[in-house]
C-alpha cells in the first residue's frame, strides 16, 4: 500500500509538470533560457561532490557492517554507486540492490546487511529533519508562505517521530535479541531475526550511536556541498539558508520516486524554490530537470562502467542478485 502511494505521488508530480509545460501562461522562452544559464564548472564540482558523498557513505557502511566482518571500502563504494543507480533506475524498490549485492560478494547474511541499510536510513532521516529545522529557522519565508511552513513543520515532526520510533525498535531488537529469539517458534525465523539484530548493533550503546551520527554528519556535509554547488551551477541565486531548506524538502520529496524519471524530487524542488526562493515556475521546472540529470546521469554512467569492468550485464546482475534473495542467514 505504501509503495502504491509513493508511485501515485510520483505520477501526480509528473502530471503537474506536464500541465505547467502545456499551460498557456507558461513562458517557454524563460524555460529554455534556464538551460543556457548553466555554469559548467560549478556543475562539474557538484558531480565530484556527489561521488565524495558516496565515498563517505561507504565509510559509514563499513562501520555498520563491522559486527559481521571487515569489508573492503572499495567494494562498499562500488556497491553504493550500484545501489543508488538502481534507485534512480527502478525507484525505491532499488534500495534492496545494495545490501543484496554486498551480501553476495562478501558472504554476509542478507538480513543483517538489510538491517544496516535500515539503520543508515534512520540516521539520514534525522539529518533531513535537522536540515529542515535549520532551513525553516534561518530562511526568510515570504508573505503568504505560512501554510507551506506549517505543512513542512508537520512533515518534519512526522519524520522525526518515525525515525526515533524506528531507532527505538532497532535498539530494543538488539538489546533483547536473546529473549525475542526464544519466543519465535520457527528456526528459520529465529535465524533471520538474529542476523537482523546483529545488523542493528550500531545502536547498541551511546558510544556506537555517536560514532554513526558523526559519520552521518560528514555524509550530509558532503551532500549539502554537492547541492549548493549544483544550485550555483544552475545560477538560481538562492541564499545559503534557502538552499538548505530546498535540500531538506527535496530529500523528503525523493521518497516518492518513479523508475527512471523520479517525480517526487522534481516536484519538491519546484515547490521549494518557487515558494521560498521566489523563482519563476519556468526556471524552477528547468532547474528541477537539470538537477535530476546532474545526479542521475553520472551515477548511472559510473555504475555502467563498473559493471562493464566486472563483465556484468544488467540481466546478469539481476540474475546474480536473485540467487541470494531468499533473505537467509
Amino acid at each position: 500500500m505504501r509503495r502504491k502511494l509513493l508511485y501515485l505521488m510520483g505520477i501526480a508530480a509528473l502530471l503537474g509538470a506536464s500541465y505547467l509545460l502545456l499551460s498557456r501562461d507558461f513562458d517557454r522562452m524563460l524555460f529554455m533560457e534556464s538551460f543556457r544559464e548553466m555554469r559548467p564548472g560549478w556543475i562539474a564540482a557538484s558531480v565530484f561532490a556527489t561521488f565524495v558523498s558516496y565515498a563517505l557513505r561507504a565509510v559509514r557502511w563499513r562501520r555498520l557492517l563491522a559486527p559481521f566482518k571487515s569489508v573492503r571500502w572499495s567494494l562498499l563504494f562500488h556497491g553504493t554507486i550500484l545501489g543508488f543507480a538502481a534507485i534512480y533506475a527502478a525507484g525505491r524498490p532499488g534500495e534492496v540492490v545494495r545490501p543484496l549485492w554486498v551480501a553476495r560478494q562478501e558472504d554476509l547474511p542478507v538480513t543483517g546487511a538489510v538491517a544496516t541499510i535500515v539503520v543508515e536510513r534512520v540516521f539520514d532521516s534525522l539529518m533531513i529533519v535537522l536540515l529542515l529545522a535549520v532551513g525553516l529557522g534561518a530562511a526568510d519565508a515570504p508573505a503568504g508562505a505560512g501554510g507551506s511552513v506549517a505543512a513542512l513543520s508537520r512533515a518534519a515532526w512526522l519524520l522525526l517521530i518515525g525515525s526515533l520510533t524506528a531507532m527505538g525498535l532497532l535498539f530494543l531488537s538488539h538489546r533483547n535479541a536473546a529473549g525475542i529469539k526464544a519466543r519465535l517458534r520457527f528456526g528459520r525465523l529465529r535465524r533471520l531475526f538474529e542476523m537482523f539484530a546483529v545488523g542493528a548493533g550500531a545502536l547498541s550503546n551511546a558510544g556506537a550511536v555517536a560514532v554513526v551520527a558523526g559519520h552521518s554528519a560528514l555524509v550530509w556535509i558532503a551532500i549539502a556541498l554537492q547541492f549548493w554547488l549544483m544550485l550555483v551551477g544552475l545560477n538560481l541565486g538562492l541564499p545559503p539558508a534557502t538552499a538548505v531548506l530546498v535540500l531538506a524538502v527535496t530529500g523528503i520529496g525523493s521518497l516518492a520516486q518513479l523508475p527512471g524519471i523520479g517525480g517526487g524530487f522534481q516536484a519538491a524542488f519546484v515547490f521549494s524554490v518557487t515558494v521560498f526562493g521566489g523563482i519563476a515556475s519556468e526556471t524552477a521546472l528547468a532547474g528541477a530537470l537539470l538537477a535530476w540529470w546532474i545526479v542521475y546521469i553520472p551515477t548511472l554512467s559510473a555504475a555502467a562502467l563498473y559493471m562493464a569492468w566486472k563483465g556484468f550485464s544488467t540481466k546478469a546482475l539481476v540474475r546474480e542478485l536473485r540467487t541470494d534473495s531468499g533473505w537467509g542467514p
